[in-house]
């Protein structure tokens, strides 16, 4: 998990090892994988997701020893930087 930017080094080093191998990048297909949730407002996006992502973020902080989310913590996390993809159509899809 993490900021979405944080990973587009780990594309080059992928793209760069295409290229050692003789493949041409363009021709390889890449992903990355996010949480997200859309509504009408971003506020509803926030209310309606927050308790099913905390339950299911918690249950899987217990199994590794991470401390229990909070709303603070979503809330940063779904912000422009953050690695959750919540908030009304036009807000995702800019993010």
């Amino acid at each position: 998990g993490g900021e979405p930017a944080r990973f587009a080094p780990l594309f080059e080093v992928y793209r760069q090892a295409a290229r050692r191998a003789g493949n041409d990048p363009a021709s390889l297909a890449t992903s990355l994988n996010v949480h997200g949730f859309i509504a009408e407002t971003t506020e509803k996006a926030a209310d309606d997701f927050y308790t099913p992502q905390a339950e299911v973020m918690n249950r899987i902080g217990r199994e590794r020893g991470w401390g229990p989310t909070s709303r603070a913590h979503f809330d940063q996390s779904r912000g422009p930087n953050g690695a959750l993809f919540v908030g009304n159509p036009e807000q995702v899809a800019e993010k």
